[in-house]
């Protein structure tokens, strides 16, 4: 009675450290994007001062935030995790349909609705299921007293 016990904590045990690798590499992924900023004919601080408000930047910060969070509370963190690629999958939907527009405009090349959803798709995917891998984590992880007691 004692190894199916064992192999579902085993289970969850690697599906919340999977969903904290996966986090980390998807900070560190959008990170990199920051760097995009920095550009070599402008100053050093100038460069810094990009690299410090760039977006990804920015949402790598909230990414590391939320992080901390979902490893203490993984359900308030893996909410708040697929929150954030739904709002990215959103986001980056509607500014790389826009800027494809822009292009357009310009005569270069035909817009196709199919590469703005394939961006946002690429980006926040990994996101959610990393949010719901957490939740998945916590349910695997909470006591099983908690249901209601009869007097």
């Amino acid at each position: 009675m004692e190894a199916p016990k064992n192999k579902s904590s085993r289970l969850a045990s690697t599906i919340r450290w999977v969903a904290r690798i996966l986090c980390i590499l998807a900070t560190v992924f959008i990170g990199m994007w920051a760097l995009e900023a920095v550009e070599g004919k402008v100053g050093l601080g100038r460069q810094i001062l990009g690299f410090l408000m760039a977006p990804p930047f920015l949402m790598s910060v909230l990414l590391i935030i939320i992080l901390i969070i979902a490893w203490k509370r993984e359900l308030v963190g893996g909410i708040l995790i697929a929150l954030i690629g739904l709002a990215t999958a959103a986001y980056v939907y509607i500014s790389t349909y826009h800027r494809l527009l822009h292009i357009a405009s310009k005569g270069y090349r035909s817009v196709r609705t199919a590469q703005a959803l394939n961006f946002s798709v690429m980006i926040s995917l990994p996101l959610i299921i990393v949010g719901v891998l957490f939740i998945i984590s916590y349910f695997l992880h909470r006591p099983k007293n908690l249901t209601a007691q009869t007097p």
